[in-house]
């Protein structure tokens, strides 16, 4: 006996009115748009100078702070402590690595407190902003020049060490046309890394500047061809020249120590000194011991 199997046909879906409608005004939206998206505007990030700026503003009083416009009207914000001692001794300048705050645990934060307690006025400079387009007009020029196609390329280039250079030290000429000093105060610079390396190059080149003191620390230039010849650089320097290392500093300082001091001895730079500090440059026991150095370096000028 054969049973009938009846088959079971499940109904077909039908879409309702709304969903045909809705796909309906979906297809047409979509053929009206252009064929091409609209690319959003792109927004500059805030620069780090502003930054730092408005956080100076936010955390320090107003008596701690001074403001100075270059020739090129970039305003920029100095730093500042009167000395604390019984006598005055001069006044201290400092202008930290750039991209590094006077604020900041490098050790600038702590002298720009304990210099005031060795007789000193310290002045603690804003550094200016790094362009990494300076090379941009340049850039043609390199290109069209075959005999520099061989050369090995600098992770920065030199237009944009020039620029960072020429900002800083109108900066610094800023501050030091503003000084008011007496015949028997000492005025001592202190630069950090790529500050100390491109103003000693200046100073290289100027040396009836009334510096009586250059001290730099962990100085160099992020520029292979300029690095190797900043140990020269530092033998021409008109002031009397700290320079101080750390043995963890990057290899474009530590392979230049050893030429540093035949360079002094050549020169005659008798007023050349050179420590090295083991450690870490933001070590509370590594800042007072760049201090008792600096403070002896000075007390023999």
């Amino acid at each position: 006996m054969h049973r009938k199997v009846s088959k079971i046909v499940a109904p077909k879906y039908q879409p309702s009115f709304g969903v045909i409608l809705g796909l309906m005004m979906t297809l047409l939206l979509a053929a009206s748009l252009p064929s091409w998206a609209e690319v959003p505007a792109h927004i500059m990030p805030v620069p780090w100078t502003e930054q730092l700026e408005q956080d100076i503003a936010t955390k320090l009083p107003a008596e701690e702070r001074k403001s100075y416009t270059t020739e090129e009207d970039e305003t920029f914000s100095v730093l500042y402590l009167p000395y604390m001692a019984a006598v005055k001794r001069g006044i201290v300048i400092l202008l930290p690595d750039w991209r590094q705050s006077p604020t900041s645990m490098s050790g600038f934060s702590y002298l720009r407190n304990a210099l005031t307690d060795d007789g000193f006025d310290t002045y603690a400079v804003v550094v200016p902003e790094i362009n990494w387009q300076a090379d941009l007009a340049k850039l043609d020029e390199a290109e069209a020049d075959t005999s520099k196609q061989d050369k090995p390329v600098d992770l920065i280039s030199e237009a944009v060490i020039d620029d960072y250079k020429k900002r800083l030290f109108a900066r610094f000429s800023k501050v030091y046309e503003n000084l008011a000093m007496r015949s028997d105060e000492q005025l001592i610079v202190i630069a950090q890394g790529t500050s100390a390396g491109v103003l000693a190059e200046y100073f290289a080149k100027m040396p009836s500047l009334r510096v009586n003191a250059f001290v730099s620390v962990s100085a160099m230039i992020p520029n292979s061809g300029r690095n190797k010849h900043l140990p020269a650089t530092l033998s021409l320097v008109g002031p009397a020249l700290l320079d101080v290392f750390y043995s963890t500093d990057t290899p474009l300082v530590t392979q230049t120590v050893q030429d540093r001091n035949r360079w002094a001895r050549r020169n005659a730079k008798y007023d050349y000194r050179q420590r090295e500090l083991f450690g870490l440059s933001h070590e509370p026991g590594q800042h007072e011991r760049l201090r008792k150095e600096l403070d002896g370096f000075l007390r023999q000028l």
